[in-house]
């Protein structure tokens, strides 16, 4: 027979010391107590329990030692559990018996509150009877058979031990009993049904679940000396959802149970919980390649869109997901693991080289003869890359073809290359070689910019595929085979209008209707993911977005999804920001007679892209001579040495205590505790509990301090969370002034916050403390690292 785990102790003896009078209100006292006589006992006041034992022998007095809790009895089954609780100590020096809110403990004098528990089952905890100075290890609760014959028994052993240095007595304190009657109609006031109860003061009813039914209104009571009564009207269930898609396609429709959604939709209700198999997706002809893939997690949906050709594009990095280190979970769109790579990248160079920089010029016309490319020296592209590490960047994109076509490595695709370069400088000019192998000597990041249009081949626009299968895609081929380390190739989106092309000596203006399918995008990833997995394809390769702008600033709010400045929180694919600014006054391709910007400026830059969840990739143009211009050396190093003066003496972690209101609660081999924001580990993070999408987190030092920038960074593997916040700081503890104010709504990947309030200035902010307080988020928040400078 089942049985039920309770400690609603049906009185076993009493004894002296102040009790019987107490147990002697309870009828029935001495036998086992029938269903009928319990529920008779509703609404009388009068009191049955539990708990205290002691030994005979040994003891002057009870031990109040034992942790019991109640089970009601509803409709004749054990099921409900309500807490008891001794409000004061009959007898002196007998332990306190409490409710609490982490459950049933004891104490004397309020010094002892330890308690034994199994699970959620509070456990009694019986002292050996043989030796009272141990505990009975595997005590068992007092157990109930299932009261199929309507008579509740209970297990005397559990509770009452003979033997020893003598007999172990059970003592009862009781509590009252009342009749709680739920009556369960709809909104026609129509009867579902009717549940009793008979429970313990103090006890608290929820409405019973109802399948497609959720409770309108009050739904609980709780028992206050009286019988109590409560109609609950239960409505039909609606189901909301969270939808998240990746990979949208033009023309594509989608519906769930047969309802159409709308694009863009990022909520759905429905009347009934939804399946993967509810949704349906449908792709337009000139898509038939695509394919997708559904998942239902608690309350989103998540679409994945993509090419059947390609195995990896929408791969998120959090398929390592583990429920039990309790870990948040995803809010999509996420970035995929090359995505990740790529924005931690953060800040790097573009050094535009090429046939422009012989003619002066910025876009030629592809019409240029291949020996005005004449180098007075032969390119040095260690020289470019050492100069830009000296700033703090991490890498470089070099252009090895720009829209003229004129290709700087001897490609097998064009005879409009440096192989019919006018001098031995040229000729022996290789910059995807020579830059990669500079790189890597470096310890940096680098890639290729090449670009699609190509002003001097014959077959560009023609109305055929030919400058695809000829031209571009072998030489993306050719270029990914430099190196699969690479993290970035570059493609411009420019597609012809105005602008006269050679085009193989036709000299005319020519467009393209659509760069993703002219260019055949899916092919074009799977061709260079193939050879360099980590590749991510900029512009055209839909993987990473132009911040919308060249003068070098991305918005104060700004989402890794969408487009522009500021990106769009709904949209349906991460594609972070790559702010590209020119470090000089003329031109991306070096002129004569330019300067570079000053490092002021430049670090101006740095924080209104880097600081707002995008990636700046600062144009450093090499000069005829084929290496970076002396200003432009000296520059570089004055940048690095504002960055590494100004943004790298963390006082974060000298302060005194860094506290956050909430913390999420730890799993099996993970913690969110908020040390770990300065712990410089980039796989740890501080989160809050599901559904707490406000929190505040204070820093306080010993003495007052200068400071002058806030940086924080989001654990985007998780997506992209927060919506808003704000920074405060106090001399005193008391009195708090606001920061930065209306600057503060997104973080992302790296967020840095002037405190005086302008990027243009160094300006301090005296403070003792200093407070981040998270006014609202998309999911849990979710810090891997809080800096202060």
């Amino acid at each position: 027979m089942m049985k039920k785990t309770l400690t609603l102790l049906v009185l076993l003896c009493i004894s002296t010391v102040g009790w019987a009078q107490t147990a002697s209100a309870l009828e029935g006292y001495g036998e086992p107590l029938t269903l009928e006589q319990f529920k008779a006992l509703a609404g009388t006041g009068k009191r049955f329990g539990f708990v205290a034992t002691s030994n005979t022998a040994t003891d002057t007095q009870p031990r109040c030692d034992h942790w019991m809790r109640f089970t009601t009895v509803h409709n004749g089954t054990l099921d409900e559990t309500a807490l008891f609780y001794l409000e004061e100590s009959t007898t002196e020096g007998c332990y306190k018996v409490k409710r609490a809110s982490d459950g049933l403990y004891v104490s004397t004098s309020a010094e002892s509150t330890s308690f034994e528990s199994e699970g959620s089952d509070f456990r009694l905890v019986n002292r050996d009877p043989n030796d009272p100075t141990k505990i009975v290890t595997g005590a068992q609760s007092i157990s109930f058979e299932d009261p199929t014959d309507s008579t509740l028994h209970y297990n005397a052993n559990a509770v009452k031990y003979n033997g020893g240095a003598g007999s172990w007595t059970t003592y009862a304190i009781y509590g009252a009993i009342y009749k709680v009657t739920l009556n369960c109609v709809d909104t026609n006031s129509e009867s579902l049904n009717s549940q009793t109860y008979y429970v313990i003061d103090g006890t608290t009813i929820e409405a019973p679940t109802i399948a497609g039914k959720t409770p309108q209104g009050a739904s609980s009571v709780t028992v206050n000396g009286a019988d109590a009564e409560l109609t609950v009207v239960y409505a039909e269930s609606t189901y909301d959802y969270s939808l998240v898609v990746n990979g949208v396609v033009p023309g594509m429709t989608m519906t769930i149970k047969g309802e159409s959604i709308e694009e863009g939709s990022s909520n759905v209700s429905c009347s009934s919980t939804v399946t993967a198999e509810d949704v349906i997706v449908t792709f337009p002809d000139e898509y038939s390649y695509m394919t997708y893939f559904v998942s239902v997690n608690n309350s989103t949906i998540t679409v994945d869109c993509y090419d059947s050709r390609v195995d990896d594009i929408f791969v998120p990095v959090t398929d390592a997901y583990n429920s039990a280190d309790n870990e948040p979970a995803p809010v999509h769109p996420v970035p995929s693991q090359r995505q990740l790579l790529w924005q931690e990248t953060e800040f790097y160079a573009f050094f535009h080289f090429g046939m422009n920089t012989f003619t002066n010029s910025e876009w030629g016309n592809g019409g240029e003869a291949e020996s005005q490319f004449a180098p007075k020296k032969l390119p040095n592209p260690k020289q470019w890359l050492t100069a830009v590490k000296a700033a703090g960047m991490k890498g470089g994109i070099a252009v090895v073809k720009h829209h003229d076509g004129f290709c700087l490595w001897p490609t097998a695709t064009t005879t409009h290359s440096v192989v019919n370069a006018g001098n031995e400088n040229g000729r022996n000019t290789n910059i995807p070689e020579a830059f990669a192998s500079a790189a890597r000597e470096l310890g940096m990041k680098y890639g290729f910019y090449v670009s699609p249009w190509d002003l001097n081949s014959k077959y560009w626009g023609d109305g055929t595929s030919d400058y695809v299968n000829k031209v571009f895609l072998p030489q993306c081929l050719e270029l990914a085979q430099y190196g699969s380390d690479q993290f970035e190739m570059w493609f411009d989106g420019a597609t012809g209008g105005d602008h006269a092309g050679y085009y193989g000596g036709a000299n005319k203006t020519r467009t393209i209707p659509n760069a993703a399918t002219y260019y055949d995008i899916p092919n074009l990833r799977d061709t260079v993911h193939a050879i360099a997995p980590n590749c991510v394809m900029w512009g055209v390769g839909d993987e990473a977005r132009w911040i919308g702008n060249e003068a070098g600033w991305a918005g104060e709010t700004n989402w890794s999804m969408g487009s522009g400045e500021s990106g769009n929180m709904n949209a349906w694919k991460w594609k972070a920001g790559e702010s590209d600014a020119k470090a000089t006054d003329k031109g991306w391709f070096w002129h004569s007679g330019e300067s570079p910007k000053t490092a002021n400026t430049l670090f101006k830059i740095y924080l209104e892209t880097v600081g707002r969840n995008a990636t700046l990739i600062l144009n450093f143009p090499p000069d005829q001579n084929g290496e970076l211009p002396s200003a432009d050396v000296t520059v570089l190093q004055q940048l690095g040495t504002l960055i590494n003066n100004r943004l790298t003496n963390d006082k974060a972690k000298t302060a005194k205590s860094i506290t956050a209101s909430t913390t999420r609660t730890a799993g099996a081999s993970r913690n969110y505790s908020i040390d770990n924001v300065t712990d410089d580990n980039k796989d740890t993070y501080w989160a809050t509990d599901d559904n707490t999408l406000s929190a505040s987190i204070t820093l306080e030092w010993d003495e007052e301090q200068s400071l002058y920038y806030v940086m924080l960074m989001e654990y985007i593997k998780l997506g992209q969370r927060v919506k808003s916040f704000t920074i405060e700081t106090s001399l005193d503890g008391d009195t708090w002034t606001k920061r930065a104010s209306g600057s503060t709504t997104t973080i992302g990947y790296k967020r840095i916050v002037p405190l005086g309030g302008s990027t243009s200035s160094y300006t301090a902010v005296k403070a003792k403390y200093l407070r981040i307080t998270i006014n609202d988020a998309r999911g849990c928040p979710t810090l891997h690292t809080l800096s202060v400078f």
